[in-house]
């Protein structure tokens, strides 16, 4: 009995130990970046001439329409636009994009947009991250809004998976400006009204209008 749990027990952490290695090892793709759509996706050309599109694995850019949009975009392509990147990755989206964490050299390129305020860390998507860049990536974020770099210089960014979900609604956020002001005289007290950055349709995507 006591043998037959042993092996057991030691079947188990092989288990462990197979699904850990399956994790930690993830494709890679090598190219140079030939296109980019917005401040989290680009278009990777392989070495056989294969286009492959590449969303940035753990964060949410601005939508091209949204405050600071363009310069998310900007500052991606500032840092991989014609150069050669690494992509570590392990699935597509739904988009058959494929998902992945962007390399130049050993520059993250996904944390570098979250550090410099023009990316989120999209943490509905952190359990898919490393231990290590689940920490990484939320450290950059909070180190951003307290330096109010990038799209922390709003006083209240709506976050792109709030926009894009209005927008598939059809809402306006400008419609909703009484409830906003409603809103923050709620939470922040009267003073927060009379703040020069404070902006209605901004406060909303912040409270899930």
């Amino acid at each position: 009995m006591i043998g037959l749990a042993r092996g057991m027990v030691q079947a188990t952490v092989l288990v462990w130990v197979l699904c850990g290695a399956l994790q930690a090892h993830a494709t890679v793709l090598r190219g140079e970046v030939v296109a980019l759509a917005d401040g989290d996706t680009i278009t990777v050309l392989d070495a056989d001439r294969r286009q492959h599109k590449v969303r940035l694995a753990g964060i949410d850019a601005p939508e091209k329409r949204q405050s600071f949009g363009t310069q998310s975009k900007d500052s991606l392509a500032s840092m991989v636009f014609r150069r050669q990147v690494v992509v570590e990755w392990s699935k597509y989206d739904r988009y058959g994009r494929v998902i992945g964490k962007v390399l130049v050299g050993n520059l993250d390129v996904c944390l570098e947009q979250v550090r410099l305020g023009m990316a989120w860390h999209y943490k509905r998507y952190a359990p898919e991250q490393s231990a290590a860049d689940q920490a990484a990536y939320a450290a950059a974020e909070t180190d951003a809004r307290r330096a109010a770099r990038g799209l922390w210089r709003d006083a209240a960014p709506v976050p792109p998976w709030e926009f894009r979900r209005h927008q598939s609604s059809g809402t306006h956020l400008t419609d909703l400006a009484p409830i906003a002001i409603h809103l923050v005289a709620v939470d922040l007290g009267q003073q927060a009204l009379i703040s020069s950055g404070f902006s209605p349709a901004s406060y909303l995507g912040t409270r899930g209008f």
